[in-house]
């Protein structure tokens, strides 16, 4: 018999197949970049708020390996329990079917305790309550009396200013009397999943909560490609699978179904189906292209968004913009300018940040090219907002963007090697293929955005003497995304002549 965690239960209601997987074969999962970058701000939001409690003991043990040692964390949590300690960090509580730890437990002093569960968000979303609830069934089930559960999650509207307040960082929202509708179920769950676990294999349907699992691939290994799920922007596609309509030569057979793709669905399966060559809409295109005055500016920015603000003046999950890359061509010139900016690590200043941009991106000269602009204009309104007497060129900037991916979007042109994604790091390669110097595969230690952000808040962790190989790569990194609009826009400029 299986004794199931919280995290595994939280699977199970999902999906019992990811349950299962999670149980039996977690390494075909796929690494998401993005969690685990969360995840790692999990934990410091985590360790920040035991300073909501005067006195906390931490239960927490780790092997030499560095994975969780529950046995030490159950026995530890009781020794805190019978000494009456006042608070206990991932206390650990199990029986013969179910295990977890609590964040916070809080000792009342009368018999009873109060669960206090961190999340690293901004929102209260529903799955938070199965994981209380979760916590208070096993404590129940272990003969811990819980009197009162808390949801812990970030105060949005918290600007930093000095040090971290941490009574101003979170709010605590008392939620016992959301948690009957989920315990409820738990018993009956819990024993399913035991069931299932027994088995030596599972299959089950693919659901709408697939799309974004890290089992997914896996799951739809056996499918013949292309099919519905590489198909862009497209809505319907468990719906369509649960009919049979599953690789593109099942959508092309059936008219009634063609009829309901756009424009660009529609192509991405011709082409595909016949092999056709590069599609151009000419007119489109060259509409695109005269609205582009020079000089061109090919503007990029990398921002970090941390759960905690790194900064005074920045509130949770808000962009704070800590470098930028800008290619220049010149009307008549084959050659690029380029310019960049990059933080220092140890003293950020968006008001010097902001300030070089200005003087890099002169008044009313020429167009700025972005890739999906409204992640740089929504920065720059910020920073406009922050410095009045910024404001005016920073909006200025702002109103001669022009998005780059307008082109793939409108589908002025399609490539089949884009596949069912106008990503810049999926047409770059698509348009321009075989150029290893424009290939972020090759690049040192930095090869997302991810990369980017992790690598920076990296850099304070390093010596000096060793922050210098990260830092150009990060500069690399940010200017190989402006160079490759330059070569797209360039690229697109000869589809016409």
């Amino acid at each position: 018999m299986s004794c199931i965690s919280k995290s595994k239960y939280l699977n199970f209601v999902v999906c019992p197949k990811k349950y299962w997987l999670s149980c039996h074969n977690p390494s075909v999962a796929t690494i998401n970049e993005m969690n685990e970058s969360l995840k790692l701000q999990g934990h410091e939001v985590g360790e920040m708020a035991l300073n909501l409690f005067d006195q906390i003991d931490n239960a927490k043990r780790l092997k030499p390996d560095g994975s969780l040692d529950i046995g030490e964390m159950l026995n530890c949590t009781q020794d805190l329990v019978l000494s009456n300690c006042p608070a206990i960090a991932e206390a650990s509580f199990s029986n013969k079917d179910v295990f977890c730890s609590v964040d916070i437990l809080k000792n009342n002093f009368d018999g009873s305790w109060d669960i206090y569960e961190v999340k690293a968000s901004k929102e209260n979303k529903p799955e938070y309550y199965l994981d209380i609830a979760f916590q208070k069934y096993v404590l129940t089930e272990c003969g811990v009396f819980v009197r009162q559960c808390y949801l812990v999650t970030l105060n949005g509207k918290y600007v930093r200013s000095g040090e971290i307040e941490p009574d101003k960082l979170f709010i605590k929202e008392e939620v016992s009397n959301e948690l009957d509708k989920y315990i409820v179920d738990i018993a009956a769950n819990v024993a399913e999943a035991q069931s299932i676990h027994a088995l030596s294999q599972l299959d089950f349907e693919l659901s709408k909560s697939c799309t974004g699992c890290d089992f997914f691939a896996h799951c739809t290994k056996a499918l013949d490609k292309p099919n519905i799920f590489e198909l862009y922007n497209f809505r319907k596609k468990i719906e369509w699978y649960k009919e049979g309509v599953v690789t593109f030569l099942d959508i092309w057979n059936k008219k009634n179904k063609l009829e309901k793709l756009t424009d660009i669905q529609y192509r991405q399966i011709e082409h595909c189906i016949h092999t056709l060559p590069i599609y151009i809409d000419k007119v489109g295109l060259q509409a695109f292209l005269d609205n582009i005055k020079f000089p061109i500016y090919f503007l990029d920015f990398e921002t970090l968004s941390t759960a905690i603000p790194l900064i005074d003046g920045i509130s949770p999950y808000e962009k704070l913009l800590v470098q930028y890359s800008i290619h220049i061509l010149y009307k008549g010139q084959d050659t690029l300018e380029h310019k960049e900016f990059l933080a220092d690590e140890s003293n950020i200043s968006l008001r010097l940040l902001a300030e070089k941009l200005v003087a890099d991106i002169p008044l009313d000269k020429g167009s700025i090219l972005c890739y999906n602009a409204g992640f740089e204009k929504g920065v720059i309104k910020a920073m406009a907002a922050r410095f009045s007497d910024l404001q005016a060129p920073l909006m200025n900037i702002c109103t001669r963007i022009i998005d780059l991916l307008k082109v793939f979007r409108q589908g002025y042109v399609y490539n089949k090697e884009m596949g069912g994604s106008f990503s810049l790091k999926s047409v770059l390669p698509a348009l321009i293929p075989n150029n290893p110097a424009l290939s972020y595969a090759l690049l040192d230690a930095v090869h997302n955005g991810v990369d980017a952000m992790q690598a920076f808040l990296s850099l304070n962790q390093l010596p000096k003497e060793d922050r210098v190989p990260l830092r150009e790569s990060l500069k690399k990194y940010c200017a190989l995304d402006t160079l490759a609009m330059a070569v797209i826009y360039q690229e697109l400029c000869s589809m016409l002549v």
